[in-house]
């Protein structure tokens, strides 16, 4: 979340995030796996190297890549990849690379997308919730906390509903 951030702002964000979780919390968050995967799709933060097969990708693959073949519309793969990292003014929804990563931090929408395995349904929902929070100039430190606060729920039930696919009814 650096663009149009100082080091400073980061960093007292990053403390005070560490200071309002619990151990559990750390725990949960420690214990996160790097990718999720059903029979259909693999979850992971930035994408994959579309040189590799999907048995060959490594972390590194799974948190940074941004290659223009991943992102190319005739990209294919094994699986559906399901990711992040990159922001788009809307969901890229092709048929095997699905980007939910709306820019929640600077356009105020959130975005996530319910999938299950039985069918090929790809239901999408944007929140506009943040708005006045991430275009507020003048943040004090109640709004600094709840953005933490705000930002741990919804990390929370982002994962839980992963972890729940094709059960988002």
């Amino acid at each position: 979340i650096k663009d149009g951030y100082e080091d400073d702002v980061i960093e007292r964000l990053r403390k005070q995030l560490l200071e309002k979780m619990n151990e559990g919390q750390m725990n949960f968050f420690k214990n996160l796996k790097i990718s999720f995967e059903t029979e259909k799709y693999l979850f992971v933060h930035a994408g994959i190297d579309s040189e590799k097969k999907l048995t060959e990708q490594t972390k590194k693959d799974y948190l940074l890549s941004r290659s223009s073949k991943f992102f190319n519309k005739e990209f294919k793969a094994e699986k559906i990849i399901v990711h992040g990292h990159t922001p788009e003014e809307n969901i890229v929804n092709d048929p095997f690379r699905i980007n939910v990563d709306s820019g929640c931090y600077f356009s105020g929408k959130l975005s996530c997308v319910c999938l299950t395995d039985k069918d090929n349904t790809r239901t999408f929902i944007t929140n506009w919730l943040f708005n006045f929070l991430i275009f507020n100039q003048n943040l004090n430190e109640t709004d600094t906390n709840n953005i933490v606060n705000m930002s741990l729920i919804l990390k929370k039930y982002e994962l839980f509903f992963y972890k729940r696919l094709g059960r988002c009814n």
